[in-house]
């Protein structure tokens, strides 16, 4: 499930949840007569109070007897102005805040014979008249970042993330493209950043493709959901609403534009299992 977008001025996207898939990889094997349970990881609320941090989404696993638990990781909220850390870690960690600043750590790696993915959210800038938080990552990508006339960055250390296009706020991270049901989606995109306080004159930040939200704004437009995805992420709007991420995407919910209105909640996530339909299944098993 994937974070949700933080609520301030200068705030930031929510993470995309973690992704694993062994498409093209190893495959698994279900044995027959074994119970299996699938929990789908749900997205974290929106937040509506002021100088709050986006909430972590929840944990997506898939486990049964004589199979090692395969977890996907939450998705990580992003930071407000009024945090004192960076971006919250997740799956794919949330964006950072103007004050504080670095993007919040991608823990999500290998589990249970799958490959796994997830990417640090964008950092923060600060000028004299403008605030924009970073974008929060995404399966596929690092969250991006803003880039403002005499700025003071926030780059944590490594961090070789992409530079938002828009110079006014962060967009969200690309999501990872698995074509696992013949439509070759985007998967987990990060949630767009709130565009800065003052003076602004470009829309919040983006989603990424993967169903990421669209940051809020309060001057001239949000920023436009994250499409290309089993369900698009929503779009902000001017009355610094962020947009949710897709549901059954893992995709980063919006900030908000200022400190008011509320933040765009992070998409739940999705288990898809698959098998080649003409394969012999032989003694009960199925392999997937």
């Amino acid at each position: 499930g994937g974070g949700s977008g933080a609520r301030s001025y200068g705030s930031s996207g929510g993470g995309a949840g973690g992704l694993l898939h062994n498409v093209g990889g190893t495959k698994v094997t279900l044995t027959g007569g074994v119970a299996y349970v699938p929990t789908v990881g749900a997205g974290g609320a929106a937040v509506s109070s002021s100088d709050t941090n986006g909430n972590n989404g929840t944990d997506g696993t898939f486990t049964g007897s004589g199979l090692t638990t395969m977890t996907a990781t939450v998705g990580g909220g992003g930071q407000a102005s009024g945090g004192t850390d960076a971006g919250l870690a997740g799956g794919s960690g949330g964006g950072g805040d103007y004050i504080s600043g670095y993007g919040g750590t991608g823990t999500q790696g290998d589990s249970g014979g799958l490959t796994g993915y997830g990417n640090n959210g964008g950092r923060a800038s600060k000028s004299n008249n403008t605030d924009s938080g970073g974008g929060g990552g995404g399966a596929g990508g690092m969250g991006g970042y803003p880039t403002l006339s005499n700025a003071q960055s926030h780059a944590g250390a490594g961090e070789t993330g992409q530079e938002s296009s828009q110079s006014l706020a962060g967009h969200g991270g690309i999501g990872l493209q698995v074509d696992i049901d013949g439509n070759n989606y985007y998967w987990a995109g990060g949630g767009g950043s709130g565009a800065g306080t003052t003076g602004a004159s470009t829309p919040g930040g983006t989603g990424g493709y993967g169903g990421g939200g669209g940051g809020g704004q309060s001057h001239t437009s949000g920023g436009a959901g994250g499409g290309n995805a089993l369900n698009a992420g929503g779009a902000g709007n001017t009355s610094s609403v962020g947009g949710a991420g897709g549901a059954n995407t893992g995709g980063g919910g919006g900030a908000t534009g200022s400190n008011a209105g509320t933040s765009g909640a992070g998409g739940s996530g999705i288990i898809v299992l698959r098998r080649l339909t003409s394969a012999a299944v032989g003694g009960g098993n199925l392999t997937l």
